[in-house]
């Protein structure tokens, strides 16, 4: 399915409870990405694994359809997207690649595999990164708004 190769950034492993297949409803490919799993779902949509065209493995954040239809939502996307572009660090994933004028909307990071399993200390980790990066400032607030979607 998704890894014969990642261009050198070592291989992902599926065997975790992390990732799940895909269903029916999932897109094969989103602008120009293929999708190799489901990695989870949340109230702005829905994120997939995918890889670079390099092998570098992203995790695909795609927009809820009634969320796109918003023009309101899709101003704040854009702005989140521009947000995270400015941002780097050793808590943030990187932002790769995003469109808010794409149908749908969607925005790729690198994915981190996690090496915490389940509930409440996967919960405790999302909820430990968030706050690490709130208190860089409030120059970073669109970009804690995108990292607590992307973890919830």
């Amino acid at each position: 399915m998704a890894n014969a190769s990642t261009g050198g950034y070592g291989p992902v492993n599926q065997s975790t409870e992390v990732f799940q297949p895909l269903q029916a409803d999932d897109p094969p490919v989103v602008a120009g990405y293929r999708l190799a799993a489901r990695l989870g779902a949340g109230g702005m949509g829905r994120v997939y694994l995918s890889h670079t065209q390099g092998g570098r493995p992203v995790a695909l954040k795609v927009v809820r359809p009634e969320l796109a239809d918003d023009p309101d939502f899709r101003r704040r996307f854009g702005r989140e997207i521009k947000a995270a572009r400015r941002v780097k660090g050793a808590y943030t994933a990187e932002l790769i690649d995003a469109d808010a004028d794409g149908v749908p909307p969607w925005l790729a990071t690198l994915f981190v595999q996690r090496s915490i399993r389940g509930g409440a200390k996967q919960a405790e980790s999302s909820w430990s990164l968030l706050q690490r990066v709130r208190s860089m400032g409030s120059a970073h607030t669109a970009l804690a708004t995108m990292i607590r979607d992307l973890v919830s």
